[in-house]
């Protein structure tokens, strides 16, 4: 005797259990039941919601690559000094630099903006040194 049951024991008919109840009425294994409606039929629901939840996705994506298609083309403007060459102005982002006005100010009281320069236009990864009057 090498299988589970002894020979006398073996069960002579299988009954098969449904996976579905036969009826709609009846609940199957695992279903909540409360006031003899199926609490688990979300069918409804479930389609607005993803429908919405890829509206989300995809708008949150589009802002979002937008944003780096503009920034990834900007300018970005810093002032090194080297100190031979004295103040250089760069420009380290990817787009060119257009319209630059350079300007002092004042350490004093009045703290004013005074001796502005128009600088020519940078280009990507540019320099330009500057150099002011005494």
């Amino acid at each position: 005797m090498r299988g589970a049951f002894p020979r006398s024991e073996i069960p002579k008919t299988i009954r098969l259990v449904p996976a579905f109840p036969r009826n709609e009425s009846e609940p199957s294994c695992g279903d909540t039941v409360l006031g003899g409606t199926n609490m688990l039929d979300l069918s409804p629901f479930v389609a607005p919601s993803v429908s919405f939840l890829s509206f989300s996705v995809s708008l949150v994506a589009y802002f979002l690559s937008r944003n780096t298609n503009v920034s990834s083309k900007r300018p970005v403007l810093v002032f090194v000094y080297e100190h031979e060459r004295g103040w250089i102005l760069q420009n380290i982002g990817n787009g060119p630099a257009l319209n630059i006005v350079v300007s002092r100010k004042a350490v004093k009281a009045d703290r004013q903006w005074f001796n502005s320069v128009r600088i020519p236009p940078l280009s990507s990864k540019a320099e330009f040194p500057l150099r002011h009057p005494a």
